[in-house]
């Protein structure tokens, strides 16, 4: 899509200064994360339950973090509409910001890298998506840079129980994480907030929200 990026959301968008120092962001992509890939027209096919769980415990249990997204549903804002009142419907708050938008193929890694140098100082964070970015980045100073920091979701049932451990870890592993050492453990707080998701069955929006890719 060749629109301009809109404005930057609650937490200014690709604005220096204007989203808190030392945050931890979760970058999030909406298509094969939220929900499949592919989700079809059918009624709850978007925002599955499953999905919004496991980034309610990310989200929770991580600190606080808060969302930047970086799915082209950031591009308009119904879509930006569409996912924060899914967000809210979940329990959770809406986005916080959006990254910036490149006209260059396969842009999104270096978008999350400029959102990041655009708000300094260095924060822990991770990027939830269904493509492996650091393998869609064009130089080797953005692959080192991505390394360690994402999680990269199967599009055909988006975000999961160990998609969710795994951002948790990187999470916990501050500014400076790069590839993961070890198994790493489960927290017992991630565990509470799966399991509480699944016993409180919360309703998520999944309206009948135009596909917006």
């Amino acid at each position: 899509m060749s629109a301009a990026a809109p404005p930057g959301g609650a937490g200014g968008g690709g604005l220096p200064g204007a989203f808190p120092a030392g945050r931890a962001v979760v970058f999030l992509d909406v298509d094969g994360v939220l929900h499949p890939a592919r989700p079809g027209r059918r009624k709850g096919a978007r925002f599955r339950p499953e999905a919004m769980e496991a980034l309610g415990a990310v989200l929770l249990t991580g600190g606080g973090a808060a969302v930047v997204l970086s799915s082209s549903w950031r591009l308009s804002e119904a879509g930006v509409s569409a996912v924060d009142a899914a967000l809210v419907a979940a329990g959770l708050p809406p986005s916080a910001g959006r990254t910036p938008v490149s006209r260059c193929c396969g842009a999104r890694p270096r978008e999350i890298l400029s959102w990041l140098d655009a708000h300094p100082p260095a924060r822990a964070w991770v990027a939830l998506d269904d493509i492996d970015l650091p393998r869609a980045a064009r130089s080797g100073e953005e692959r080192e840079r991505l390394r360690g920091r994402c999680v990269t979701t199967d599009p055909r049932v988006g975000l999961r129980r160990e998609d969710a451990e795994k951002a948790l870890r990187i999470l916990g592993r501050g500014p400076e994480a790069r590839a993961e050492g070890g198994r790493g453990g489960t927290s017992r707080e991630l565990k509470v907030e799966l399991r509480a998701g699944e016993e409180g069955g919360r309703q998520t929006g999944a309206g009948a929200t135009p596909p917006i890719g």
